[in-house]
Order: structure tokens, then C-alpha cells, then sequence
């Protein structure tokens, strides 16, 4: 999860180029940067794996990349969250280790929660 080339290396066969995987047959790990609109535009990094089952993606491949980071101690090879630009940071909060893009997720789902309850609580007065 760490380094997905050495998946190459170990030579067994992936999931085939198709429904599943419609990336290059070369490929292994592919990123994509998705907008949230249910978090005012923040954007989120998609995270794929290939592996010889089914790819990984997604929330699992979060999980199975802060579990490895764990356990290794070490940071992935590739750029786990979005640049600056497009998390709507600012040049002078960044970090490499991803703590501003992480600040600002949960300060929006903070607000998101809080305006969802401002909806409910008027719609149980009404």
C-alpha cells in the first residue's frame, strides 16, 4: 500500500484491463482528484490499487494506507492527499504530512453537521 511497484515484483497476476481495471495494463496504483460537493468543494484524493482479486479503492484503500503507514512507519511513495491549490488551502499551511488537508476535512464535516442539525431542529418546530 506503501509502494505499489513492488507489487510488480512479486509476479503474480493482477486483476485483468477491463470493468474492473480500466486503467493501462502497466498500471498498479492510480490517483484521482474528485470534488465534494457536499463538503463546498473540497477535494478528495482517489485512491485505486490494483491487486489480483479486485481493485482496492476508495475509503478501504485510506484505511489500508494509514493502517500500513502505522505499522511501517513510513509514508507512502506517491502524494497521499491533494496540492494546496485544490483542497482550498493556503501555500504558507502546507505540510507534507497532510495535517492542513485533514484540519479542513473535519472542520467541514463540523459545519456540515451543524447545519444539518439546524435543518432538523426547524423541521421538527414545524
Amino acid at each position: 500500500m506503501l509502494d505499489p511497484c513492488l507489487l510488480l515484483n512479486k509476479g503474480e497476476s493482477l486483476v485483468d484491463v477491463g470493468e474492473d481495471w480500466p486503467y493501462s495494463a502497466g498500471d498498479v496504483y492510480n490517483p484521482s482528484d474528485v470534488r465534494l460537493d457536499a463538503f463546498d468543494g473540497l477535494i478528495y484524493r482517489m485512491h485505486r490499487f490494483r491487486t489480483c482479486a479486485s481493485p482496492i479503492k476508495g475509503l478501504t484503500a485510506d484505511i489500508l494506507i494509514t493502517v500500513a503507514e502505522l505499522a511501517y512507519g513510513r509514508k507512502p511513495v506517491y502524494g497521499r492527499y491533494p496540492s494546496d491549490s485544490s483542497s482550498g488551502s493556503s501555500p504558507e499551511d502546507t505540510n507534507l504530512e497532510g495535517e492542513t488537508y485533514q484540519a479542513l476535512v473535519r472542520r467541514r464535516m463540523e459545519e456540515n453537521e451543524r447545519a444539518f442539525a439546524v435543518v432538523v431542529e426547524e423541521g421538527e418546530q414545524t
